[in-house]
């Protein structure tokens, strides 16, 4: 059998040619990231978002101030009246209470004044003006001229002593040296003092309240 011969030259061609071929090779592995090296993994950009996913949008804020609540307006002159009737949360035993309450308004002051029967003369009564309707809250705060600021006259409006006759009818005036304004919308009896007792009640029962409703 005759033996194949590759002549030097034939052999340093084959040689070359593939030489050749793997160098191309490994260059097309470069370009196309065909290595698996941990050096070649993806790594976070500069900016520290992940370059997989889109970061989501910050929340919208409102920046905007919240609305401040309804500045009062000023009242009209006028006289505004109102008939006394018990709350509901008025202590066990209280007597029905009747009568009215009247607010007398003009550009220089304010002049009010309760007539009120079923009163018991052994208590002692305070009467103030309040800046919500009697049903709501019963009446709510008290009315104040500078709102948050002292919790007595002459930025309330109280009205005391309360007179008590043996028959039971009560009676109080009082007058601010400036017109109230649009908060002053009910007036209110509290119990001052229980019959029997020498001590103020911490916190004066809400008794009877009327409405201010312009005549």
């Amino acid at each position: 059998m005759t033996g194949y011969r590759v002549s030097g030259r034939g052999l340093n061609a084959r040689r070359g040619m593939v030489a050749t071929g793997a160098v191309a090779a490994m260059v097309l592995l470069s370009a196309c990231g065909g290595s698996d090296s941990k050096d070649n993994t993806s790594q976070p950009s500069s900016t520290g978002s992940d370059t997989g996913s889109t970061p989501s949008a910050m929340p919208s804020m409102d920046m905007s101030p919240s609305p401040s609540a309804t500045p009062a307006e000023a009242l009209k002159s006028g006289t505004y009246e109102g008939t006394f009737s018990n709350v509901a949360d008025a202590p066990d035993g209280t007597k029905a209470i009747a009568g009215t309450a009247t607010m007398v308004q003009t550009k220089t002051g304010t002049t009010v004044s309760i007539a009120a029967t079923g009163l018991d003369p052994k208590v002692v009564y305070v009467a103030h003006v309040h800046k919500a309707s009697c049903s709501e809250m019963e009446g709510g705060t008290h009315f104040q001229f500078e709102p948050g600021g002292d919790p007595k006259p002459p930025n309330e409006v109280w009205l005391t002593p309360v007179t008590v006759t043996s028959a039971g009818k009560g009676s109080a005036t009082t007058k601010t040296d400036k017109p109230v304004n649009s908060d002053a919308k009910s007036v209110v009896i509290h119990e001052k003092r229980a019959a029997g007792s020498t001590t103020d009640e911490a916190k004066p029962p809400k008794l009877a309240c009327a409405d201010l409703k312009k005549g």
